[in-house]
């Protein structure tokens, strides 16, 4: 395989990476909304009213063990994927790229590919900084306190469903506002470097 071969095909490996790892963050966190909305059952319905008014000691036995440290040991998952999407994304926003077109002139001059690299790299930045805004929403609203108050079995069981509640409304809002547009960066980035080639 010649040189430029091999470089090429380091360029897409390394453009295409922060694409996926961002999608599984994204995918990740939407999950864990979506699988602790589930064991909270609806009080509109008798068997969720059945479930609303056991006392909060109760409900917490009636969960499944591993329930109990699911969220804690899933948050490896979701912190490896954004770590690599910082990594990835500043790589990408930094390394290989050609000559940058700057001026109003040499912009107006610019050839298509040198538009869509520009462009390409903007989003790669973007991508990069909505993966570190999702550890600033995270450690601003405290949410691995939260997390930890969730998994320890030594807290008391209303502090623990507290916890739960606002964990799953925090997550929700995390996952739309940080992990998803940097998902969403990524991919027209690769999509824009994919055109300027």
């Amino acid at each position: 395989m010649a040189t430029s071969d091999k470089t090429h095909l380091l360029q897409t490996a390394l453009r295409l990476s922060p694409v996926f790892t961002s999608a599984v963050g994204a995918t990740f966190s939407y999950s864990f909304g979506v699988f602790f909305a589930g064991f909270r059952p609806s009080t509109n319905t008798s068997a969720g009213a059945g479930i609303s008014s056991m006392p909060a000691a109760a409900k917490w036995d009636a969960m499944p063990h591993w329930f109990r440290s699911v969220r804690a040991r899933g948050l490896r998952t979701i912190f490896i994927a954004y770590n690599s999407s910082i990594l990835l994304g500043g790589a990408n926003a930094l390394l290989f790229w050609g000559t940058s077109v700057s001026g109003t002139a040499a912009a107006a001059a610019a050839t298509p590919a040198q538009q869509y690299s520009g462009w390409s790299r903007a989003a790669y930045a973007a991508g990069t900084l909505f993966s570190v805004a999702y550890y600033a929403y995270t450690f601003s609203l405290r949410l691995i306190p939260m997390n930890l108050v969730l998994a320890d079995e030594k807290n008391p069981v209303p502090r623990r469903e507290e916890a739960e509640r606002d964990l799953a409304r925090l997550d929700w809002r995390r996952t739309l506002t940080t992990g998803t547009p940097a998902a969403v960066s990524f991919f027209v980035a690769a999509l824009l470097w994919f055109l300027e080639h």
